[in-house]
């Protein structure tokens, strides 16, 4: 009697190792993060999403043209500083530095242009909340999905989206918002 209680207490015993081992392997193989893919269809969602919050917000076509143009400049920039066959811009553009090297090993250049895209867009719209809505909901899978990569690239992100931001600053559109509007006298 008390060797079978015994031997079921070594076979309870090597159950319960064996599971916690498993367990053990089982969440280590879940750990492994994989890279964040960021393909041209989410570029285009992104430009898609800009488009229709700047026809809720009525602007006119020339506006329209400058905040599809500074957040398109953003995100080439940094797809530029990666893959040689782009020409940098600035330099090119009136008063365009070079835009800040990433400062850490682990971003994701495609990702983090991306970022940087999404928020010279919000900078530039009346309807911020709508931009931030998307962005957050895009933010929650990215972090699930690899939150090391994902922080890198969002704060490389928003280290370029500032530097364009302080270079269309100097574009003086501001200053042409508080001009009186333009009318043609026929007399």
């Amino acid at each position: 009697m008390l060797q079978q209680r015994s031997m079921r207490l070594i076979a309870n015993n090597r159950i319960g190792i064996f599971l916690l081992l498993f367990g053990i392997a089982l969440l280590s193989s879940c750990s492994e993060k994989k890279p964040i893919a960021i393909t041209a269809d989410h570029f285009h969602q992104a430009v898609d999403k800009v488009t229709t919050i700047m026809v809720h917000d009525i602007f006119s076509p020339p506006v329209a043209s400058r905040i599809y143009a500074y957040p398109n400049i953003a995100a080439y920039e940094m797809i530029a500083v990666q893959d040689s066959t782009y020409k940098n811009m600035a330099g090119v553009l009136r008063g365009l530095s070079p835009i800040p090297a990433p400062s850490n090993d682990g971003v994701n250049v495609q990702l983090a242009a991306l970022i940087a895209h999404m928020d010279v867009s919000r900078t530039l719209i009346f309807s911020e909340d709508k931009m931030i809505s998307y962005r957050d909901s895009l933010y929650g899978i990215w972090k699930n999905s690899n939150p090391e990569e994902f922080e890198a690239s969002k704060e490389y992100g928003l280290q370029v989206s500032d530097h364009i931001q302080q270079w269309y600053d100097g574009d003086l559109y501001k200053q042409t918002r508080t001009m009186p509007k333009f009318t043609v006298d026929t007399d």
